[in-house]
């Protein structure tokens, strides 16, 4: 067992943990960044849009960026399509966190994958532990919990998220270009919503909805449509292959309904996205 000294621990390595580890080092601090997994970013649970002013905001050049977008198109059950000016990019997701997670290490915070956060003691000391099995105690002034919806930190502290919304995506070849985003709303859809998100040749497809009594059959289908597997845009194309067809190769992941950034005082500790 080994002891670790810092004054901020981020347990999570996304773009929220990655940031606050950057800017807590770059203001002096000694911080420890970890994540549970080997590699960040890594595997992409994301539609991977980021509004443009974003770009120029976390100024990290465009290497992860694929391509850009025009605005997002609403398809509502017997509605006109409602299109939206909101440009912005779809990114490589796993790039762009790793991006942001070398920012943070080059102002010097040390960044650990592979490495979960197993427990608060009582006096404040965090157990780690590592991909190898290796155990490590820090004491840090400020824990700070940016591990997604079933976070860990949220757990020591008794803030569980307790509604969350199941969600899968598929990444499926396009017939043609596009530039914007969709959504769908569907009543098959139950408290959710569906989603294409154009990436070059290819796109996101997904959905997140509540699980009830008539839709059981609903949860994780997401098809390649079409005779040739491609994907076409629009409620024919897009919405209706969201229930149809076979299945394919997919991802996914809850997400909380109410996403909070919350502080506890008397522990030192934050949670964010959770």
């Amino acid at each position: 067992m080994s002891d670790l000294s810092f004054n901020v621990l981020v347990v999570g390595g996304g773009p929220a943990g990655a940031s606050a580890a950057w800017e807590a080092a770059r203001n002096g601090a000694k911080v420890l960044l970890v994540e549970r997994r080997r590699q960040i970013g890594t595997p992409v649970q994301c539609a991977e849009f980021i509004p443009a002013m974003l770009l120029g905001e976390v100024g990290l050049g465009r290497d992860y960026v694929v391509q850009a977008v025009k605005g997002m198109k609403t398809y509502l059950p017997d509605s006109p399509v409602k299109t939206t000016r909101a440009p912005g990019y779809i990114i490589r997701r796993d790039l762009f966190d790793q991006t942001l997670a070398e920012r943070a290490r080059h102002e010097g915070a040390v960044v650990m994958t592979g490495t979960r956060a197993a427990g608060l003691e009582p006096d404040g000391t965090v157990r780690l532990i590592d991909h190898t099995g290796r155990d490590f105690r820090t004491k840090p002034g400020i824990i700070i919990g940016a591990d997604g919806p079933n976070s860990a930190v949220g757990r020591w502290v008794g803030a569980v998220n307790q509604h969350l919304l199941p969600a899968v995506q598929m990444t499926l070849p396009l017939r043609r270009p596009m530039d914007h985003t969709e959504v769908y709303f569907d009543p098959d859809i139950y408290a959710g919503y569906g989603w294409l998100f154009p990436k070059g040749r290819v796109a996101n497809v997904g959905l997140g909805m509540r699980r009830n009594g008539h839709n059981q059959e609903g949860q994780g289908r997401i098809r390649a449509c079409g005779a040739d597997g491609r994907m076409d845009s629009g409620r024919a194309g897009a919405a209706s292959c969201l229930r149809q067809c076979r299945p394919g190769r997919r991802r996914g992941r809850p997400y909380p309904f109410h996403n909070r950034c919350r502080y506890f005082r008397s522990r030192g500790l934050w949670t964010h996205g959770g």
